[in-house]
């Protein structure tokens, strides 16, 4: 594709501004490339590291990639940065999740729920960490909310059935 293209020529040109790489590194990721992502984003943050904003990117490289524990590394260095981004938090709690940590999952979407209230994905994360937790009652009413705010979150839907079998069974 031209996108795939002008990304090569970009790739192999690589400028010496933080923010050009990032926004290189941006268009990898955005291709489903992720692996693209990786140098110019490395790159941008060697030039800036003090810019939370490369490092939450290239934490999503890496998560593509399936290196979760780099992505924690760079989620963490973001929020060391900037402890109110809310998007990085909610990536947090997702990478969490995915390695079964619901207890650590939950605090991180809360973290990001107290920064941004109406912010579905924390409220659907923070639902699921709880229904792993056996926070049943919590969990629902995280799903509800995450409905309220987004009727097309079909996980939350799902999971909201599950909350409530759950409940239903005690």
């Amino acid at each position: 594709t031209s996108a795939a293209a002008a990304f090569g020529v970009l790739r192999t040109n690589l400028p010496q501004d933080a923010d050009a790489l990032h926004a290189i590194g941006v268009l990898g990721l955005r291709s489903g490339a992720p692996d693209r992502a990786l140098e110019p984003l490395s790159r941008a943050i060697a030039l800036n590291p003090r810019q939370p904003a490369y490092r939450c990117h290239l934490a999503i490289a890496y998560r593509n990639l399936g290196l979760q524990n780099r992505a924690i590394a760079e989620l963490e260095a973001a929020l060391a940065l900037d402890p109110a981004l809310a998007e990085a938090h909610s990536n947090l709690g997702n990478l969490l999740l995915e390695r079964g940590d619901n207890a650590g999952a939950e605090a991180s979407f809360g973290r990001a729920l107290a920064l941004r209230r109406d912010f579905p994905f924390a409220l659907l994360g923070q639902g699921t960490a709880r229904l792993g937790l056996g926070q049943c009652e919590e969990a629902a009413a995280n799903f509800e909310q995450a409905l309220a705010l987004d009727s097309g979150l079909h996980e939350a839907l799902y999971n909201l059935s599950q909350a409530r079998s759950a409940l239903a069974a005690r």
